[in-house]
C-alpha cells in the first residue's frame, strides 16, 4: 500500500507516484539543458555513475509535452537494477497519506495498457496516481526488444 506520495504537474493535469518507487528528485536543468523539449531529444543521462534511461511520459500518457524550465524535475526510481526518470513540469508536495484521504479506483485501471492506478482524493484536491512500476516494467520489456 502507497504510505508516500509525491504530486506533479504534468500538461497542467495534477499526477502523484509512491515515493518508495521513486525516491530521487532532481532538478531537470542541472542535467538537461532548459527551453529544450527533451522528450524528443535526449533519452539517457549521467547521475554520478549511474545512467538513468528517460521515459517518454507525455507520449506515454498522450499528453502535450512542456520545455524544460526552472521548476522541471526529474522523478528517479530503480527497477531490475535499472535507473528510469521521468520529467515532471514541477514538483508540488510530498504528502503522507496517513487517513486524510479518500482513494478511488481509477477506471480501466485494470486494462493492460493503462497506467493510471487510482484517483488519490486529499481535501479539495485530487491526483492521479500513476503506476510507475508499470511504466518501468514497459520500458524495461521495450529495451530488451530493440
Amino acid at each position: 500500500m502507497t504510505k508516500d506520495i509525491i504530486t506533479f504537474k504534468l500538461s497542467g493535469n495534477m499526477f502523484a507516484v509512491d515515493l518508495q518507487k521513486v525516491p530521487l528528485i532532481l532538478k531537470a536543468n542541472q542535467f538537461l539543458p532548459e527551453d529544450s523539449f527533451l522528450v524528443y531529444e535526449y533519452n539517457v543521462f549521467k547521475y554520478g555513475n549511474t545512467e538513468v534511461f528517460l521515459i517518454n511520459i507525455y507520449e506515454l500518457l498522450k499528453l502535450v509535452p512542456k520545455e524544460i524550465n526552472e521548476s522541471s524535475r526529474i522523478l528517479v526510481g530503480e527497477l531490475e537494477n535499472s535507473h528510469f526518470g521521468i520529467v515532471v513540469e514541477s514538483v508540488m508536495n510530498i504528502i503522507n497519506l496517513n487517513g486524510n484521504c479518500r482513494i478511488i479506483d481509477y477506471p480501466n485501471s485494470s486494462r493492460k495498457d493503462s497506467f493510471y492506478k487510482e484517483i488519490i482524493e486529499i481535501e479539495d484536491q485530487q491526483f492521479i496516481l500513476l503506476d510507475i512500476e508499470k511504466i518501468f516494467k514497459k520500458e524495461i520489456l521495450e529495451r530488451l526488444t530493440l
